[in-house]
């Protein structure tokens, strides 16, 4: 920060109209819309957005010379873009897309757009975070942070009142609040205003936003408020902190069926708006939602800021619900984990009927069905030679267990069931 620079009383006393210039010139100060007072001491300039609409532009571009005008002191005069010792004021429709920005100040009176996974904008003293006020959010002021972009406020943010919007379009962005946040009345920039006492709701509809405001001056908690954990993602303060390798947009299971076809399948589908060093990811499955087993591989992008779309089927789904989850693993081997997701399959009894355990190892075999399912079942030798006829079923806690009059020995036959539907399905048995 400039740091304010106070005439010598001897010299005020000798060069009295010198003196009195330099002290308006220290303590002027102009009121933004109404909202909000920029000291003029603490900035080296003044940038503030041109109009929009009309012959002008719909959006003005931050990094357009052409979206600024420029005052302050001699200094300024030529310069087209702000600086890290500079304040901006947004009294138009501006849009960030690119790039990292450095400002000390901004006082936004309008739409403030910053979108992409690449771009940053950094609000005061980076690196040396205080509780005065960088970034004023003005009466009916919407910022919008969007696609993977990061907004960082090293200090404190004030709302002019509750009614300022933080509206979130797109994919989620990132927003940070390094020392409090402050709503209501005229907020000034530069104000020692982030207190526990002040902070009531400075923001509505944050949409699918990730934010952490952090308030050191609380005894309670350092964290005063940050977005809930999304789907396969972290809660606000460690999301913004230690990113994801990936930013996970979706992840949804549903089942579906194939024209002409009996059985369903289920479609999994999944969108991701960045990857970090991202190597693959493996669907697992469960049938209890504890215990998953891999299901499938999927080569993941490396390194991408767009936004990417995967589907797998599976084909062969588990009957009842099923539970799925991806698992991420990087390049390096570490892994994360997305949220658990579940769907309901129903499938016709010949097409889950498994036989177990199989091998049998002569103590008999199950099915895993239930005893009204099944009409009757008979078991051929590979030749084809009718070996048991079986109209009796005993349930137990193993599964179905048929009751026959004869052992089998050793060797590999067909199990054939008939349901009460009137479907059949054959399995291979070994006993040993």
């Amino acid at each position: 920060m400039v740091q304010l620079i106070q005439p010598s009383l001897t010299r005020c006393k000798k060069l009295r109209i010198y003196c009195f210039f330099s002290f308006v010139l220290l303590t002027v100060m102009f009121v933004i819309g109404g909202v909000a007072e920029l000291y003029a001491q603490s900035c080296s300039c003044t940038f503030t957005s041109r109009p929009t609409g009309g012959s002008n532009p719909a959006v003005r571009e931050w990094t357009d010379a052409a979206t600024w005008t420029t005052s302050g002191g001699a200094g300024c005069t030529g310069k087209t873009l702000a600086g890290p010792n500079d304040c901006v004021v947004i009294s138009s429709n501006v849009r960030l897309s690119s790039g990292t920005v450095n400002v000390l100040g901004v006082i936004n009176n309008s739409v403030l757009t910053v979108t992409g996974a690449n771009t940053r904008l950094n609000v005061g003293p980076v690196g040396a975070s205080n509780n005065k006020v960088y970034f004023i959010s003005g009466n009916s002021s919407t910022l919008s942070v969007i696609n993977a972009a990061i907004v960082d406020v090293w200090g404190g943010w004030a709302s002019a009142n509750n009614g300022n919007t933080i509206a979130v379009g797109g994919t989620a962005g990132f927003f940070n609040v390094r020392n409090c946040g402050t709503v209501g009345g005229n907020p000034n920039l530069f104000d020692n205003r982030g207190t526990c006492d002040n902070i009531n709701a400075p923001l509505s509809n944050t949409g699918t936003l990730i934010y952490c405001i952090t308030c050191a001056a609380c005894a309670d908690s350092s964290i005063q408020r940050q977005s809930a954990a999304p789907p396969g993602g972290q809660p606000g303060c460690i999301a913004i902190v230690t990113p994801l390798p990936i930013t996970l947009v979706s992840f949804e299971a549903f089942v579906q069926q194939h024209e002409g076809s009996r059985e369903p399948y289920v479609a999994l589908r999944w969108t991701t708006a960045r990857e970090i060093d991202n190597d693959f990811f493996t669907i697992e499955r469960s049938a209890d939602g504890e215990n998953f087993k891999e299901m499938q591989r999927i080569r993941g992008a490396g390194n991408s800021d767009a936004v990417i779309s995967y589907d797998i089927a599976d084909t062969a789904p588990l009957h009842g619900i099923s539970y799925y989850r991806l698992k991420q693993t990087d390049f390096d081997g570490s892994i994360s984990y997305s949220r658990t997701v579940s769907v309901q399959v129903n499938l016709s009894p010949a097409s889950y009927l498994s036989v177990y355990p199989n091998p049998d190892k002569g103590n008999g075999f199950f099915l895993n069905m239930k005893s009204e399912e099944v009409r009757l079942l008979a078991i051929y030798d590979l030749s084809g030679r009718l070996q048991e006829f079986c109209t009796n079923f005993e349930l137990t806690s193993q599964g179905l267990r048929p009751v026959t009059s004869t052992r089998l020995s050793k060797g590999s036959y067909l199990v054939k069931v008939l349901f009460t539907n009137g479907q059949t399905a054959v399995r291979k048995l070994i006993v040993q």
